[in-house]
C-alpha cells in the first residue's frame, strides 16, 4: 500500500485501516491464514470480517475503539490479574497495560522464564510478542 493505491470497493464501507487490511487479505481469503496486527489497525469490525473469509487475526488494540466492551474501558486490574470477554469467536483479553483482541486464541496461561524468574503469560501474548 502506498501513494496511489486503489482499495478495493467491496469494503468502502469499513474504516480506512480496516479497508486497508481486507484489501491486503482479500487474495488470501478462505485460505484458513492468520494476520498478526498493531492497534492501529486491530478492531472488532476488521476481525468480525476476517473471520467471514475463513481468517484469523489477533493483535493489540485501544479499549476507546467502537465496538469495544463497555467494561473492559473502566476497568483497572490488580497485578497477575487477566480480564478476558468473549463474542463468537472474538476474545478481547486485557493483562498488565496490554488489551488485545484475538480470534485464534482463548485464555489460556502459559509459564514462560524471564530474566531467570517463571512467570505465567497469557498465550495471546506470547504469540503477540514473538
Amino acid at each position: 500500500m502506498g501513494k496511489g493505491t486503489i482499495l478495493d470497493d467491496t469494503f468502502k464501507n469499513m474504516s480506512m485501516s480496516s479497508q486497508v487490511m481486507m484489501s491486503l487479505m482479500k487474495p488470501l481469503f478462505e485460505e484458513g491464514y492468520c494476520v498478526t496486527t498493531d492497534n492501529f489497525y486491530t478492531s472488532p469490525e476488521l476481525e468480525k470480517a476476517l473471520i467471514s473469509h475463513s481468517c484469523n487475526t489477533y493483535g493489540t488494540v485501544c479499549v476507546t475503539r467502537k465496538g469495544m466492551p463497555e467494561p473492559l474501558k473502566r476497568k483497572k486490574l490488580k497485578k497477575g490479574e487477566v480480564a478476558a470477554f468473549l463474542k463468537g469467536k472474538i476474545m478481547v483479553l486485557q493483562w498488565k497495560d496490554m488489551t488485545l483482541l484475538s480470534t485464534a486464541h482463548n485464555n489460556e496461561m502459559q509459564t514462560v522464564e524471564k530474566w531467570g524468574v517463571v512467570v505465567k503469560k497469557p498465550n495471546v501474548v506470547v504469540d503477540y510478542n514473538q
